[in-house]
């Protein structure tokens, strides 16, 4: 920001130059940037030429009595008066000279003291009023006060019997006084400018504080308004809350009711959800129906050759410390003995107490078969048979789930996202899946056994995010299923194995062809399933 004082000491040093000219005495001056710097130049020279007055003020003193006595003198040098006259007023006016110089002495100390408040009032004037005039007035005030030191610092460097000489020939009042007074003269000018520029800045306030009282008396005038509509309004609450109060029964008993019946609306919503989520075939009946139909016997895996090397893949599909992806390709005669596979591997997973979830082939030929299956169908039962397991999931998200948006039709990719937030909760949990509806339906896409391990795969990466772990065990059939192995991921494994189906010999086909399904069943079970 702009210094006024620093403009002033600048205006009045230039003023001050051009008075003297070139004359070197005031070469002093020189490298000084301020007030205070030119005052404590001043202030050490007085020191430097006057380290002690004991010896001035001494002298001044016995001077001082002698001049005082001089009358008494005067009187006493009547005998010879024209020699003693002569010889006292030489001795009177050397006395006279050590008097002025001690009151120099004294004046100085006096001026110097007043320069420095001076310059304390003309810098609090210059930062509190940045005016021009305010400028002006310190301007001259500093320039008087350049002028005295100027002077001071010229009689404090002189000689001795100089400074005596001046003092005699230029007493205090005749050449010193002049400039005191007009520092006194500028000073004054300068507290009257500030009193003025106070005064306005007062005036200025006054008009503030009553524009602002005009606002306060119309904020006043606004909030008496609104403590009259507060007071109607607090009548009309205090009226309400009495009504409130007189039905305080009538509420309790609703809100008991309320209690009551929230839970009943919560389970029937869930009802409603797993209704409409519920697939054509039920799961477990399913498995139900197929463990009769086959008629399950201890004894039927000693026919399956290198049953050896499908229980490692599987060992090691269930032992991975992550989650893992074990896909089997089979065939299509095959589906017997996959059923025999899954029925198996269901049975001891749940043994161990863990949680599985499955999709087998459709037991039995009676059943009807849905020919417009779709995959987003075929993925919903799946959420279905999920959602059964953890019902606490539509308990805590009953106020987001609503029964409508479970009645909509979504895609695969969005039923499997549903699927992920509900599996997220589960700490292990494990798929056995079969595809052989899926393949009836799209046999003639090869693509849809891709599609379906890539939404296995967005499952297994969602879970896994969610510090889960999730094992798959998809058994595929026909072409679709690649040959080659799978990658192996950093937090998913996956894992690829086949299953050959060998046919029935040609010795006992014509036995085959005259056996019931049962029968067929069993010998079929005899004579295939090499694991490669």
């Amino acid at each position: 920001s702009f210094d006024i004082a620093q403009a002033a000491y600048n205006e009045a040093l230039d003023n001050f130059k051009k008075e003297l000219g070139n004359d070197g005495k005031n070469s002093w001056l020189s490298g000084q940037t301020s007030m205070a710097s030119v005052l404590s130049v001043a202030e050490t020279a007085r020191s430097t030429t006057f380290p002690t007055t004991s010896k001035w003020i001494r002298l001044n003193s016995i001077s001082s009595k002698i001049v005082y006595y001089g009358t008494v003198l005067d009187v006493l040098s009547q005998h010879h008066p024209e020699y003693v006259s002569l010889a006292w007023g030489a001795v009177k006016f050397v006395l006279m000279g050590v008097i002025n110089h001690g009151e120099l002495l004294n004046k100085f100390t006096q001026a110097f003291s007043e320069i420095g408040d001076a310059l304390k009032v003309a810098a609090c004037s210059a930062l509190v009023y940045e005016t021009a005039d305010i400028e002006t007035t310190i301007s001259r005030l500093y320039l008087q006060i350049i002028r005295f030191l100027n002077k001071a610092v010229r009689w404090y460097t002189s000689s001795p019997i100089v400074r005596v000489l001046k003092g005699i020939v230029k007493p205090y009042e005749l050449s010193w006084k002049e400039d005191v007074d007009s520092i006194r003269s500028c000073l004054a000018r300068v507290k009257d400018r500030a009193e003025i520029a106070s005064w306005a800045e007062l005036r200025v306030v006054h008009d503030v504080l009553t524009t602002q009282g005009s606002k306060v008396d119309v904020i006043g005038l606004a909030v008496s308004n609104l403590q009259n509509r507060f007071d109607g309004m607090f009548q009309l609450m205090e009226h309400q809350l009495q009504e409130t109060l007189n039905n305080k029964a009538i509420s309790m008993t609703l809100r008991e009711d309320m209690d009551y019946i929230r839970p009943g609306i919560r389970d029937l919503q869930v009802n409603a959800i797993l209704d409409n989520l519920q697939p054509a075939l039920d799961p477990d009946q399913n498995l139900l129906q197929t463990q009769l139909i086959l008629g399950r016997n201890n004894n039927m895996h000693d026919h399956l050759q290198n049953r050896d090397h499908l229980c490692r893949y599987i060992q090691r599909w269930s032992d991975e410390p992550v989650s893992s992806l074990l896909i089997v390709r089979a065939t299509v005669r095959s589906r017997v003995m996959v059923k025999t596979i899954l029925l198996d591997l269901i049975s001891t997973l749940r043994a161990s107490a863990r949680t599985v979830f499955f999709t087998l082939p459709r037991a039995a030929s009676r059943i009807p078969r849905d020919q417009s299956l779709l995959l987003s169908s075929w993925v919903q039962a799946l959420v279905h048979q999920v959602l059964k397991t953890k019902l606490d999931f539509l308990l805590r998200s009953q106020e987001k789930s609503q029964v409508a948006q479970y009645c909509e039709n979504h895609s695969p990719k969005e039923w499997m996202h549903l699927l992920g937030q509900v599996l997220a909760s589960i700490p292990y949990a494990y798929f056995v899946i079969d595809t052989s509806d899926l393949y009836e339906q799209y046999r003639n896409e090869p693509d849809y056994f891709r599609d379906l391990i890539n939404l296995f795969r967005t499952l297994m990466a969602s879970v896994t995010a969610a510090h889960g772990h999730l094992k798959i065990f998809v058994v595929g059939y026909g072409s679709a299923v690649p040959n080659e192995g799978f990658p192996v991921g950093g937090q998913v494994r996956e894992l690829l194995c086949s299953l050959q189906y060998r046919a029935i010999p040609p010795k006992f086909r014509a036995q085959y062809s005259t056996k019931t399904r049962i029968q067929r069943i069993r010998m079929q079970r005899l004579s295939t399933a090499r694991i490669a």
